[in-house]
């Protein structure tokens, strides 16, 4: 028996014994109102069997239907018996009431009292049994269903509350990270050319870089608390370039980029999205390892066939490690996390010639993850890295 029960009650076989039940009942239930059929307990104990293997298979309202018509059933093949319709009856009423099923509802209660009506001896005290019973039934059901939708309604109310908290809380780590962040990184960096170009302002320079070292170490900390990140409000590729060219010309850092025209319109929202951190970000990181005077390039490309976002940044790296505090670790692991998250591919490594290189290709949706960039065996600085990247990212 252990067995075979979990081999029956399985939910697939659910509607067989919801169909089953129903049709024996509703045979021998008007098969004993028109008197051709005369009911037994035997017949009663097979259909509740049928129902009651439904109840293990499905928790549905095949089975709170299933169990009505039993109990009626029951009802009617023991008339003699004194009693009421088990208060089961009106408990399912009541639930469909809470979930605003009325018509099954009201349904279910008609029958019920006619039913009880057709048995009794005294249909006077039957009437107001079941007036009363019903009136009561309906009351709870619909006061249940008052107190629910308030519970939901402040369910939301605080769900939407919390969403507009958390979205404020987004856009001010995403305001810390694109401009706090990367400003601070900026003052320590000029501190340190104004240093070594006047040797004389050199511990005056040293206090400030200290102060802004101290406050990018908190704002980096705020940032990786709460690893959260909102959509750039910018949505054009183009102003974002031509602002990440100001910012690096401040350390004569001449970028050189190659972008189509009105390209905006061929990708998609996400790619928009995933294009303008990518970008930004880059351009964060060409500011800390870049030395001054050196040149960056970036090439945008959208491939038509794949309708692949496809990104490559290249620039000098300069000798040894940027101040402490200038780089915060939260842009490029959420970079990444973002490309990933909508299907691409990002890579990054050194080049011969102290070069550093970023591939990026974003698909216009997580679902089109076709690539036409880098295969997946791919390891920063091969070969076949910089053979494809100068066959499908150069300009033409």
């Amino acid at each position: 028996m252990s067995e075979w029960l979990p081999k029956l009650t399985r939910t697939r076989y659910a509607p067989i014994y919801a169909v089953g039940a129903v049709l024996l009942i509703g045979f021998d239930i008007y098969g004993h109102i028109l008197g051709l059929v005369d009911l037994s307990r035997v017949q009663a104990g097979i259909e509740i069997t049928l129902a009651l293997l439904l109840a293990l298979a499905s928790r549905s309202i095949l089975f709170e239907i299933t169990f009505c018509l039993c109990v009626l059933h029951l009802k009617l093949s023991t008339p003699s018996e004194p009693g009421m319709l088990p208060l089961g009856v009106y408990l399912v009423i009541i639930i469909w009431i809470v979930r605003a099923w009325m018509l099954g509802a009201a349904i279910l209660l008609l029958t019920v009292e006619v039913t009880k009506l057709l048995l009794t001896s005294n249909p006077t005290a039957q009437m107001f049994i079941s007036v009363f019973l019903g009136l009561l039934a309906v009351s709870i059901g619909l006061l249940l269903r008052w107190q629910s939708a308030r519970l939901l309604s402040a369910e939301e109310e605080l769900e939407n509350a919390r969403e507009a908290n958390a979205q404020n809380t987004r856009e001010l780590i995403q305001e810390l990270h694109d401009n706090t962040a990367k400003d601070l990184a900026h003052i320590i960096l000029l501190t340190q050319d104004i240093a070594r170009e006047h040797p004389e302002t050199a511990p005056r320079m040293e206090a400030l870089g200290n102060i802004a070292t101290h406050a990018s170490r908190r704002v980096r900390s705020i940032i990786s608390a709460q690893h959260a990140s909102s959509p750039p409000s910018e949505k054009n590729i183009n102003r974002v370039v031509r602002q990440i060219q100001k910012m690096l010309a401040t350390r004569k850092i001449t970028l050189k980029y190659t972008l189509p025209e009105n390209i905006e319109n061929k990708i998609s929202p996400a790619q928009l999205k995933g294009g303008i951190l990518v970008l930004r970000e880059c351009g964060s990181n060409i500011l800390k390892y870049a030395p001054k005077h050196s040149k960056a390039d970036l090439v945008i490309k959208f491939h038509p066939v794949s309708r692949e976002l496809i990104l490559s940044i290249s620039n000098d790296v300069a000798d040894g490690k940027p101040a402490p505090g200038v780089t915060s670790g939260f842009g490029l692991s959420n970079l990444r996390e973002l490309v990933e998250s909508q299907g691409g591919t990002l890579e990054a490594g050194a080049l011969p010639g102290e070069k550093w290189l970023t591939y990026i290709t974003l698909p216009i949706s997580a679902e089109n993850t076709v690539k036409t960039g880098l295969p997946n065996n791919w390891q920063p600085c091969s070969i076949s890295l910089r053979k494809m990247i100068l066959r499908n990212v150069e300009p033409q």
